[in-house]
């Protein structure tokens, strides 16, 4: 890729990640404000557009953990945005038709970029001295740790 390609991907993974982290700063204001732990409706539309974008931005980069870690977050964020609708009276049948089967697109396309990068991984690992291999497998199994436990809290 150019260096123009390049940019334009970091680009996405910097602007999509100051949305995903910003909704933390968004819902900790707005529990400042309310004087209790709330949940504004903007922390699931940010976590939903971040964590798309930072799923693009896991394929387009071919990194494994990114994109295995936002994969499944999509489909959680979507899941709570209909749940909103729904209460709002506001997720018409269409409209919750379009958003499962958009969701369902979304984490297929993550879980085939999964397998990808994990076949990847699999041959670029083996081509490597055992002792380097085995340190990038125990990285790689720390950061299977830590997205797990991060995905964990919901």
């Amino acid at each position: 890729m150019d260096d123009q390609t390049n940019f334009l991907i970091l680009a996405l993974g910097v602007v999509g990640g100051l949305i995903f982290y910003g909704r933390f700063l968004v819902q900790w204001i707005v529990s400042e404000i309310q004087k209790k732990s709330v949940m504004p409706v903007a922390f699931w539309y940010m976590s939903a557009v971040g964590s798309i974008m930072l799923l693009v931005y896991g394929i387009l980069s071919q990194s494994l953990l990114g994109t295995l870690g936002q994969n499944i977050n999509v489909v959680i964020y979507g899941r709570n945005i209909a749940h909103i609708w729904r209460e709002r009276e506001t997720l018409t049948p269409s409209v919750s038709r379009l958003l499962h089967v958009t969701m369902g697109i979304i984490a297929c396309i993550g879980l085939i970029a999964v397998a990808y990068l994990a076949i990847r991984e699999w041959n670029l690992q083996a081509e490597k001295p055992a002792s380097e291999s085995q340190v990038a497998w125990a990285w790689l199994f720390v950061g299977l740790v830590g997205q797990g436990l991060f995905a964990l809290r919901f």
